[in-house]
Parts: C-alpha cells; structure tokens; sequence
C-alpha cells in the first residue's frame, strides 16, 4: 500500500478533480492495494453501477489499472484493480508536460493534441480528428492533423493504451500482496510478499504491449473523397474525418494517451542539464543537452544510469558550430568531476553519468533546504559531512568555524529532524564506556532522501489544502461575479484572495519540481 503523504497527495488530486465518490474508491485502492470489484464495494459502501463508473473514470484517467493473476493450474482468478500512485501524483505535473512538449515539437497542433489527451485521459483518433475539427477551421486541416500527431509518435511522446486487462503468472505473485501458497514437496519457508511498488510496476509490465506495437501510428490514412468533395471551402467539421477501409477498421477502437514515461525522461534530462549548467557553464550544458538527445531513444528506463557512449567525432557533428576545443575543454572539465564517463580504447568514448548528476543534483537542493530551515552554518556541516564522513563534534565544530556550544545545537537539531545520525564506535570491542567511545557524525543519504521527500509531499499536500479552505471560506464572494457586480470591498478581497492563490500554487508548482528530482529521476 502506497503509505505517507504521497498517498494522501494523490487522493486529495483525484478529490479535487473527480469529486467525492472517485476520490472514495481510489483512497480505498491506495490504502488497502490490490481489490476485487466486490472488495471495493464492501469497503467503499458504493452500489456496483456507481462503484463501476467510478472504476471507468479512473482507468480511463490511466491512475488504475485492471489485472487477473492466474493460478497454479494456470485458470484465471477474480479480476483485481491497483492505484498507480505515480500517475496520479504527475497530474500535478500536466503543465510541465505542456510546456515540455511545446518545446521538443514546436507545433501548436501537437501541442493541442497533448492537451487534449492529458485532459480526457485516452482517447481514439477517431476523437482526437473531431477534437481538432471542432478547434481548426484550417482548409488543409486533415494533412495538419497528421503531421501533428506523426509528430507527436516520432517523439513517442503519445502511445498506444496498455491492455484493459493485465495478465499475471501465478509465480509473479502481484495479485493481493499475500505469500504465495506452498508448492508440494518444496521447504516450509514461504515466499515474501512484494510491497506496493513492486507489484505495481508488474502488473504494468504485463499490461504493456510490445515497444514496436506501442509506438506503432495508424496503419492507413484515407481520406474521404466523397466528403472532401462535398464540403464546402468554409472547412465545416466534415472535412476533418479521417477514414480507414475494412482491413484496418481495428485502428477506430485503438486508445492513445501522452507517455508519462518519456515526459519524466525527457524532464530528467532537463535537471542533468540545468545542474550542469550550474557546475560548468553554458558550454558544458550545450554538450551534455545534445548527448542525451543524441541517445536518449535507446534509452529503456526512465532512471537509467548511463548514456549510450558517443566518440568525439559522434559529439562534434551533433552541433555544426561547435569547435573541437571547446567541445573536449568541456568534456575535459567533467569527466574530471564525474559528470561523464571516459569509456572504450583509450578512453576515447564519452557516455553522461545522469544518475551521479542527479544524485549531486539532489545533494545541492538539500543543502539549499537546511541553508533555508536551519541557517548556513547547519548546511556547511551538513556539506562537510557529506565530503568527510563520520566527524566528531570538535572537529566539526572547528572546520566548519563554528562555537562549540553552538556547534552541539545545530547537530542535534539537524539529527531531531532526521538529516543526520550519531554513530557509537567503541575503542575496544564490547566496552561502550563513554570516555572510551567516539561518537561520529555522518549522513546517510539514502535515509536523508526519504526524509527530504516525504517533507516535500507533506508540504504539497498542505499548499492543496490551504487552497481548498481558502476557495471554501470565500465560496460565496466567488458566486457573486456570476450573479452581479461586487462593491469595492468585495472587489479587494477576490484580488488578495486570487493574489495568495496564486501565491500558493508557484509554490506547489516549485514543489512538485523537487519531487521529481527526489521521487522520479
């Protein structure tokens, strides 16, 4: 079960969007896992129409997915239903994916078929072309139409839906989260069952369809001779329709959707790029930007490690007014620092390190947050740690050129809040008497990103909150510019109430950047 604020961040969005009775069943799904329809129903209350609409709604938002775990004699079991927590959470994102997918098509056309995509979840082409019909009045809409979304696939930027129905062997063990029965003649020990993420991300797996299958564009597009011919020039909606003949009829029924996962990818590259920058410089930041697009279609996960390694010559092409010293000054530069790896014969191939890149990336944001929360000197020790290791007190307290007393302080303050911890190491094995015992300050990174991101969440979900009371306390002075004019005072109360709205939602906004840095990259 998806537990901690995330959790509540994602049933507060479906709420905000979907109302009451969505937001029922999804908290439902989130805090129990994986259901049956009549699971839902006891726990949720809700009649079985109600209760199936509410299923459609967020299947066709792409937040659930529907699977069936097959049993040791390979017979079907119930239909079951998960909440992907991820999805959810990324509708906070939706505008960062806009405006990504302005910048890689730069077409107005694609970029409205997103939209359009994001808003109602999946659709058909056949609704994406009355979509478009009903916003264009283009003569030369259908040839647009296509190009903009061949655009979009090109960039695999859309789709094809997964399965409606993901099919899940019985030894995958992803159906409800309990141990898998004993095999006769096998030990007494039982297997363990997989936590949320893990199930998951294979129900997914299975619910997805082959790599050549799920960015495969429409097998024909005809176009109806007899509509365009009897339409008038005015470009009515008619002219729009995009026909297939009877061998591809299939194409009317297939879904498609924006691909969160190479919206995060493609958002990931853009955070390497950006800290490269703020290590190295624009130079720097050009070459790494341009390695990863060189690469990135080979890229077959989200968090990859490593780039696809490139030769200086692969590098130097990429740009027609880059010069061969700037380009090896600037690899020269990082791969001193780690930022890329010299790899082949002679070290004469470069691949990007994104994972350390974001890993420092990441180390820079919480040392901006301690510097914010706890002051400067909390975040130079918070920095000397992480470059030293385990540090006693006076030896902090003197690099960090910080008094004692005070030194005592922020380290226990930074340890309360759990940014770092206090390790025992006896001088001698078994005798932890205090004056033959150091103590040594350290941060664990790995604990400290949980921490940092759990904040995050619970932050965001306060900021959404916060703007839920506000809306609610002012509910009728929002009325009233539907119903009639708004005196003066009236008028100054909407303006500060819409001022600290939208105060609040930058807020969320630089927020959900540091959640995908800490929970996506």
């Amino acid at each position: 079960m998806a537990a901690g604020y995330a959790g509540k961040l994602a049933c507060f969005l479906i709420k905000d969007q979907f109302g009451d009775l969505v937001h029922s069943v999804c908290e439902c799904l989130i805090s129990r896992g994986q259901l049956s329809l009549p699971e839902i129903g006891s726990f949720t209350l809700l009649a079985r129409p109600q209760l199936a609409s509410c299923l459609l709604v967020l299947i066709q938002h792409n937040c659930v997915q529907a699977f069936k775990v097959l049993d040791e004699d390979n017979l079907e079991a119930r239909l079951r239903y998960t909440a992907i927590v991820d999805h959810i959470v990324l509708r906070a994102c939706f505008p960062l994916f806009v405006e990504l997918i302005r910048e890689k098509t730069g077409n107005d056309q694609s970029e409205e078929l997103a939209l359009g995509l994001l808003q109602h979840g999946r659709l058909t082409l056949e609704q994406l072309i009355k979509r478009d019909a009903e916003c264009s009045n283009s003569e030369d809409a259908q040839s647009q139409f296509m190009e903009a979304f061949t655009n979009l696939l090109q960039h695999k930027l859309v789709e094809r839906c997964p399965r409606p129905e993901a099919v899940l062997g019985f030894s995958d063990n992803a159906g409800d989260g309990r141990p898998a029965k004993k095999a006769r003649g096998s030990s007494k020990k039982r297997s363990l069952p997989l936590n949320f993420e893990t199930q998951v991300r294979r129900v997914l797996a299975a619910a997805a369809p082959m790599e050549a299958e799920r960015f495969r564009g429409p097998s024909r597009w005809i176009m109806d001779e007899d509509a365009a011919a009897s339409t008038p020039s005015t470009g009515e909606k008619r002219k729009h329709g995009a026909l297939w003949d009877s061998s591809s009829m299939d194409e009317k029924e297939v879904l498609w959707r924006v691909n969160f996962e190479e919206c995060v990818k493609l958002l990931r590259h853009k955070a390497c790029a950006c800290h490269v920058n703020f290590s190295f410089g624009s130079d720097a930041k050009t070459v790494v930007e341009a390695m990863l697009e060189a690469t990135r279609k080979t890229e077959t996960t989200v968090k990859a490690a490593f780039s696809d390694a490139l030769t200086l010559n692969d590098i130097l092409i990429l740009r027609s007014d880059w010069t061969a010293p700037v380009v090896r000054n600037a690899l020269k530069r990082m791969v001193e620092e780690g930022f890329i790896n010299s790899v082949g014969d002679a070290g004469s191939h470069y691949t990007v390190a994104m994972q350390k890149i974001v890993e420092l990336a990441r180390k820079t944001e919480v040392e901006s947050i301690v510097s914010q929360r706890f002051g400067k000197p909390s975040s130079r020790i918070l920095r000397l740690l992480s470059k030293k290791g385990g540090s006693e007190q006076k030896a902090i307290s003197e690099k960090c050129l910080i008094p004692d007393k005070e030194a005592w302080q922020l380290l226990y303050q930074l340890m309360k809040e759990r940014y770092i911890e206090l390790q025992e190491v006896p001088k001698s094995a078994g005798d932890r008497a205090p004056a033959r015992t150091f103590y040594l300050w350290h941060v664990d990174f790995s604990k400290l990103s949980s921490v940092v991101l759990e904040d995050m969440y619970h932050a965001a979900y306060n900021l959404h909150r916060q703007i839920e009371h506000r809306l609610e306390h002012e509910k009728e002075l929002l009325i009233i510019p539907t119903t009639g004019s708004l005196s003066n005072e009236q008028q100054q109360k909407l303006d500060r109430l819409q001022s600290i709205v939208k105060i609040l939602e930058v807020s969320i906004f630089k927020l959900m950047n540091t959640i995908m840095l800490y929970d996506f990259y």
